[in-house]
């Protein structure tokens, strides 16, 4: 190394001599200037030799990464998707959630992986215990880190449970960007309170067998329950519904509760069966809403709602009261075909008149006693 400095340095102390003018003369200078061209040469050779040294080795940490993850990863599926001890399985949701946690950019294809294992067939009255509680873990992993609080928070993510059997799922306060549970069964009590859905949230044919909570909830874009079925209580109090809403054809066994709900989108209750009470108390609809062919069989609380929009309720059915105190319609209102129980009158906002068009209905006389 040395000697190629030295040949190196003589070359271009001889080229100053005879090419540059004046330093025939002053060979010192020359000899000074060689040493420093050379010397801050071979020191930018030597940055260059770091530089790719460090490129090489940062590419042979990615590569050791990429495989380690991946081993983590087929061990961690191949766990899952063990068809013998359901200790096996619970071992491999909780490595997919190590790694989750460990890698930022893994954790997208963890998520689909643990939705896809909650997808899979499932028949609470059939399954063992321990496939149970299998299934539950999946599900409370996949709720921790939806929750912007957890230290690996899965951000922006897609959840898609389209189909998937759900167990007493737990999902207050999560915050998703899309979320899909077409068909899906949820299984106990079900809770989403304050969670936030940044896009589009699908819930359509869903079926909730205990009580469904969404109270606080926020839906960005569009909500869609159209086809749901809640046969427990279902709470939607105080939940902001910023996009379009569909609840067409949903039925409600027990109680539904929107009080103070806002709706920012056009809301679609149409043919929506209300089995039992059903409460709108200061609700605001900042556009349409539409609430044809819809049945109230309980009492309904529609009480200090504000309509801004246009307002369907043509050939709605309420069984029992329906109280509209100090309701306001900005926009026009159709009762058309509307029919009221005479043994139940509706309360109507002050300075508004009956409207035209309702149907007057006595209630069915209850069977003598035996």
């Amino acid at each position: 190394m040395l000697a190629a400095g030295l040949a190196a340095s003589a070359v271009v102390y001889d080229a100053l001599v005879h090419n540059v003018p004046g330093m025939a003369a002053n060979r010192a200078d020359a000899v000074r200037t060689a040493l420093l061209v050379v010397g801050g040469s071979g020191a930018l050779a030597g940055l260059y030799v770091a530089y790719r040294k460090q490129r090489t080795d940062e590419a042979n940490h990615l590569r050791d990464q990429d495989k380690l993850f991946t081993e983590r990863y087929t061990q961690a599926v191949t766990q899952l998707g063990s068809a013998g001890s359901a200790a096996i399985r619970l071992g491999g949701v909780y490595a997919l959630a190590r790694i989750a946690d460990d890698s930022e950019r893994d954790r997208p294809t963890c998520l689909r992986v643990l939705c896809a294992y909650l997808r899979m067939p499932y028949d609470p009255a059939d399954g063992e215990a321990a496939e149970r509680e299998v299934r539950t873990t999946a599900q409370s992993v996949l709720a921790e880190r939806l929750r912007p609080e957890h230290p690996g928070f899965w951000s922006e993510a897609d959840v898609d449970l389209r189909g998937a059997c759900l167990i007493d799922m737990q999902l207050f306060g999560a915050v998703v960007r899309t979320f899909q549970a077409q068909g899906a069964k949820f299984i106990g009590d079900t809770w989403f309170n304050e969670a936030t859905f940044a896009e589009d949230a699908w819930f359509n044919e869903a079926t909730f067998s205990g009580d469904a909570s969404f109270r606080k909830a926020v839906f960005v874009q569009g909500a869609w329950f159209n086809a749901a079925t809640f046969s427990g209580d279902a709470w939607f109090a105080a939940a902001a519904f910023k996009g379009d809403t569909g609840f067409g054809g949903s039925i409600f066994a027990k109680r539904a509760g929107f009080g103070e709900a806002a709706f920012g989108g056009d809301a679609f209750f149409n043919e929506v069966a209300f089995e039992a009470d059903a409460g709108f108390g200061k609700a605001t609809f900042a556009k349409d809403a539409w609430f044809g062919k819809a049945t109230f069989s309980g009492d309904t609380w529609l009480q200090m709602v504000a309509f801004t929009g246009d307002v369907g309720f043509e050939d709605v059915r309420f069984s029992r009261y329906a109280d509209f105190f100090a309701t306001t319609f900005a926009g026009d209102v159709d009762f058309g075909g509307t029919a009221f129980s005479r043994d139940h009158a509706p309360s109507w906002p002050a300075g508004f008149a009956e409207p035209p068009g309702i149907i007057w209905q006595v209630a069915a006389s209850r069977p003598a006693a035996p």
